[in-house]
């Protein structure tokens, strides 16, 4: 069992092999001729409102919760509200019990975002979607738009055996992988990989999961879903998922709240009332905070700070270890 530590204890190791300084927000790190500033902050995108696509003379929009088509003259603007009524998706049943909900006020006819986009050679995709009056997601589809014709105009594909995870008016959350679109789907209380094959057009939903919390695919490694599930029995578990074979890896189970820190290396936190633990996974090497404690992996290690908003202390680790490199403190220590 590791014992909770706090940084403090750690200013009075071996000496620096570089400097770390912190002013008004921002850390410095000094070392080997490199300057590195990091920022207490990470800056968050701005959620986009709208989606602009041009190539040469095509223009496409998603504006105010429409989408127009426009090259040279042509120009056509829809909000896809015959798409709830298709055929091709829906039953008669269902699609009677839209217009009842729609004509009682529940929901409207129009998508309500775009949670991902796509172009794949000659042909540009969209996965819509539609949600009720209080903006709760109610499905979600494939459309397409062929660019090579002088009119082009939208083609509904397929529904969604799921629903994204997408926030807003306008997210990117659709990828390709393998001769595949796909994205992260939620299918109650299951998650997996929703696929769209491009060559035999069709779609399918391979479960990798439950109690989906959060997940993220690291630009390093595309084959990989990091994922955090929150337990049927009250944990928090965390892992990875291979999504070329959609192996599935558990990596830590535990009551403390569990986050990544870093892809690559990977590193984990688990936080608690009471102290604040990181790990790195590959070597199991693990140690103890103060809870409230920031972790940021730089280009030259680990840096933490406590507190996590108002820093008073701080220590660069050398990388994939405990062992400082560089300490700051707002007061001297003796």
């Amino acid at each position: 069992m590791i014992v909770g530590i706090t940084i403090l204890s750690l200013l009075s190791a071996q000496p620096d092999i570089a400097s770390l300084s912190y002013k008004t927000g921002n850390f410095t790190i000094k070392s080997e001729g490199i300057t590195l500033v990091v920022p207490l902050k990470e800056q968050t995108p701005i959620a986009p409102k709208a989606f602009r696509f041009e190539d040469g003379s095509l223009k496409v929009a998603w504006t105010n919760g429409k989408m127009t088509v426009q090259r040279g003259k042509y120009e056509r603007t829809t909000n896809f509200v015959d798409v709830p009524t298709s055929p091709r998706l829906f039953s008669k049943e269902q699609i009677r019990e839209t217009i009842r909900a729609v004509e009682n006020g529940e929901r409207p006819l129009g998508a309500s975002a775009v949670v991902g986009h796509e172009l794949v050679g000659d042909t540009l995709y969209f996965l819509m979607r539609w949600a009720d009056k209080t903006k709760k997601p109610i499905f979600e589809a494939l459309i397409s738009l062929d660019l090579t014709l002088a009119k082009p105009w939208f083609k509904v594909q397929e529904k969604l055996p799921g629903l994204s995870t997408a926030n807003g008016p306008v997210s990117d959350l659709l990828f390709t992988h393998q001769n595949h679109l796909a994205v992260i789907a939620t299918q109650g209380p299951k998650w997996g990989l929703a696929t769209w094959d491009l060559s035999r057009k069709f779609m399918q939903f391979t479960a990798l999961g439950s109690g989906l919390a959060r997940f993220s695919i690291p630009k390093t490694d595309p084959d990989t879903a990091l994922f955090v599930e929150k337990t049927d029995y009250g944990n928090w578990l965390c892992g990875s998922a291979n999504l070329a074979t959609r192996a599935r890896s558990e990596i830590a189970d535990s009551k403390d709240k569990v986050s990544f820190v870093s892809a690559n290396p990977l590193i984990i936190r688990f936080d608690s009332p009471e102290e604040c633990r990181v790990r790195y996974a590959e070597s199991g090497l693990e140690q103890a905070f103060s809870p409230w404690t920031a972790a940021r992996l730089t280009p030259k290690g680990l840096l933490m700070w406590h507190p996590a908003t108002d820093p008073k202390q701080a220590v660069l680790f050398k990388p994939e270890s405990f062992d400082a490199a560089a300490r700051w403190s707002a007061t001297k220590i003796r």
